[in-house]
């Protein structure tokens, strides 16, 4: 149960989550779920853009350096996010901002 507290006009009140906890439940075993699924596929993607010529990784702002530096990231870390965070860095740095 999530109680939140709010303060109003110098009062202080109390909200109980109005979310039963059926719902709550089932949000949490699809995260637990979706989890897994999402893992798999980052580390599919991330095995796909590892067979790429350095050529072709180099036209979508990748180098194969960095290829590696995120299939060391821990488990729990997105590879693909990582990588885009990094393609992005990249253009920021080259237009200078």
């Amino acid at each position: 149960m999530r109680i939140s507290v709010t303060l109003s006009h110098g009062h202080i009140g109390h909200e109980r989550s109005s979310t039963p906890i059926a719902q709550r439940v089932v949000a949490a075993v699809a995260e637990l779920v979706r989890k897994p699924i999402h893992f798999y596929r980052s580390r599919a993607e991330l095995n796909r853009l590892g067979q790429l010529s350095d050529h072709e990784l180099n036209d979508i702002g990748l180098m194969r350096s960095d290829i590696v530096a995120v299939s060391a990231l821990p488990l729990g870390i997105d590879p693909t996010a990582a990588l885009a965070s990094m393609v992005e860095d990249r253009h920021k740095w080259r237009r200078g901002l």
